[in-house]
């Protein structure tokens, strides 16, 4: 079921994961195939894929168990969360969304984050500094983004992140592929750096008002 992601909605690719599990007689509880698989055999990107199982989970169709894989819990005959919605959210809408929902973040992390916590957002960070592509980079700073609500250590907070992600992922994510210049790219590094300096120190003003900077410069990038 060969596929080309470039013209791909997450919506296109969810029906495509549900069309390729059912060819696969993947049963309720059953274990979905791994991410790998399934790029490898609809001929997705890697990060579409994520952002449709994202989509997916948070319908309820899927089951992520941490350590253990991801399994079908029920494939419904239309979404629970209808991906058709996600036309009613515009970058505005999304970005004032991140701006309420990321600036509250720093002084849950500065009173919870570990020393690994930290660990993951710089590996996060010197990965995106090494990505090679526009694609790969935007994996990175939506990884990072969602360590930043891990490093809360509230599950419900995690839950809120993932489901901006997966507005970050649909089809009008594609704006921001349009207006990534690489110099837009090395100005968000210099932004997710900052934001990781002052939340190392448990600075969590400071940390605020960088992301609030980071979220605004994104928002003159997108729509102003």
């Amino acid at each position: 079921m060969p596929g080309h992601s470039v013209a791909l909605t997450v919506s296109d690719v969810r029906e495509r994961i549900l069309a390729f599990i059912h060819e696969a007689c993947v049963e309720p509880g059953g274990r979905m195939p791994t991410e790998r698989v399934l790029q490898e055999q609809l001929g997705i990107s890697r990060s579409r894929i994520r952002d449709a199982l994202a989509a997916l989970e948070v319908e309820g169709a899927i089951n992520r168990r941490v350590g253990d894989g991801t399994y079908l819990a029920e494939v419904p005959q239309r979404p629970l969360l209808d991906p058709a919605l996600t036309a009613m959210y515009s970058p505005a809408q999304l970005i004032e969304a991140r701006m309420t929902f990321e600036t509250a973040l720093p002084p849950l992390i500065a009173a919870k984050a570990t020393g690994a916590d930290f660990e993951a957002m710089e590996k996060i960070l010197v990965s995106a500094d090494r990505a090679s592509s526009l694609e790969d980079y935007e994996q990175c700073d939506m990884d990072f983004h969602l360590a930043l609500a891990r490093a809360s250590h509230n599950d419900l907070l995690v839950h809120f992140a993932e489901i901006l992600g997966r507005e970050r992922g649909m089809e009008w994510g594609d704006l921001k592929a349009k207006t990534t210049t690489l110099e837009r790219r090395i100005a968000y590094q210099v932004q997710h750096w900052a934001i990781l300096k002052a939340l190392r120190r448990r600075a969590a003003t400071e940390a605020e008002a960088a992301l609030r900077d980071h979220v605004l410069y994104i928002r003159s990038a997108l729509i102003d």
